[in-house]
């Protein structure tokens, strides 16, 4: 008898454990361990901040959970949290110029140094999420996820045989982003100038303060770089 009894148990536990379970359907798909079917009702992950989703212990490799203060799903890929990015944006955008910069050729040419001159030349009529809060940088007014694009020439001062060179992106003083051009003879010639560009998806606060900054990235250079027409684009 016990062991009839024990059978029947383990035949039990291990009809459950290749069973599907269906919610709305009594035909689950094979495939899925969990088929829901609904035509009025969706699936409501757990919502929560962002500091209580960092404080999950040991998250498992795919978990998802939905973010309140960014207003987007995250899933834990075994590393870190990443963010499943909405894939259209609206044609709500602003434009910024700074002015254009030389790098000079003493001894802090190397050094970084923040492009200043902002002003804003464009503006959608419905893009009221940032504004410029300096000459050198625009603050974030409004949260969400946001492209990122920086543009602009690097140029020949002098007639050099080659360099190279590097704007930076920065958000609360952080490099968010980089972008890296080169300047060197060609067949045709030395080339006198190139363009630049680089752009991010980003999630930003309100309050978030956006820099660009410029550097020559040749160790020991004493070429004069020139950085001209630097935009930087925001989209929503």
């Amino acid at each position: 008898m016990k062991k009839m009894l024990i059978l029947g148990v383990l035949l039990y536990w291990d009809s459950m454990a290749a069973a599907q379970v269906g919610v709305g359907t009594h035909d689950p798909d094979p495939s899925a361990a969990l088929d829901i079917v609904s035509d009025s009702k969706g699936i409501l992950i757990p919502r929560m901040t962002a500091a209580q989703r960092d404080a999950i212990r040991n998250p498992a490799t795919g978990l998802e959970v939905y973010v309140t203060g960014q207003q987007a799903k995250y899933y834990f890929d075994g590393v870190s949290w990443v963010r499943s990015y909405k894939t259209k944006f609206s044609s709500s955008y602003q434009v910024y110029a700074f002015e254009d910069v030389e790098t000079g050729t003493g001894a802090d040419s190397q050094v970084g140094k923040q492009m200043a001159g902002l002003s804003l030349v464009f503006r959608a009529s419905d893009a009221d999420y940032a504004e410029v809060m300096n000459a050198q940088t625009i603050r974030i007014l409004e949260s969400g996820t946001y492209i990122l694009e920086v543009t602009g020439v690097m140029k020949r001062i002098a007639e050099d045989p080659q360099f190279s060179g590097r704007t930076m992106l920065r958000r609360n003083g952080a490099n968010l982003k980089l972008s890296d051009a080169s300047i060197g003879a060609s067949p045709g010639g030395a080339r006198n100038s190139t363009g630049m560009g680089v752009t991010v998806v980003a999630d930003l606060v309100a309050g978030d303060l956006l820099t660009l900054w410029y550097r020559k990235t040749d160790a020991g250079d004493a070429h004069n770089v020139g950085f001209q027409n630097n935009m930087l684009t925001i989209k929503r």
